[in-house]
Formats: C-alpha cells, sequence, structure tokens
C-alpha cells in the first residue's frame, strides 16, 4: 500500500488503474505483494541510476534504459528510440 500511495502516477488514475488490473491479473496469491508491481515502483530511477554509474553508462543511455523498462511495463513499443 505504501508503494501505491507514494508512487507520482503520471499517468494518474488509469496508470494506477492499469496497474492493479495487471498486478490481480499476474499474481497467484489472493493478495498483492510488492513484487507483483512495476519494477519501477519497487526499484525507482535512482537504483537504475546508481547501476548505470557503477557500469558507466552515460546519462542518455540510462533514460533509455528506464524508458525502454516503461514501455515493456505498459506493453508499449520501443521502436520510437530505435529511430533516435
Amino acid at each position: 500500500m505504501k508503494l501505491l500511495l507514494e508512487y507520482h502516477w503520471p499517468g494518474n488514475v488509469r496508470e494506477l488503474e492499469n496497474t492493479i488490473e495487471r498486478a490481480v491479473i499476474m499474481t497467484d496469491q489472493d493478495y498483492l505483494v510488492p513484487q507483483d508491481l512495476p519494477r519501477d515502483m519497487t526499484e525507482g530511477f535512482s537504483e537504475m541510476i546508481k547501476r548505470g554509474v557503477k557500469n558507466r553508462k552515460s546519462l542518455e543511455d540510462i533514460k533509455s534504459e528506464y524508458i525502454r523498462e516503461i514501455l515493456k511495463e505498459v506493453g508499449g513499443t520501443n521502436e520510437s528510440l530505435q529511430k533516435s
């Protein structure tokens, strides 16, 4: 519950609804746990930055990785990233 309340929800109510719906469909339990939620909610962008720095990635590479993760979570595509 804390993760859901503290997340910034850039997609507002629709994103919240989709996240919960997906988690409920994917879980095999009667309740949701943090592992049922998208990785960016439980890990956060700051953890991705730490990994990027450790692996000596550029900020642009870290941003691209973050966008790909979000697209994967919401079932989007990264075709636009491949063009740039």
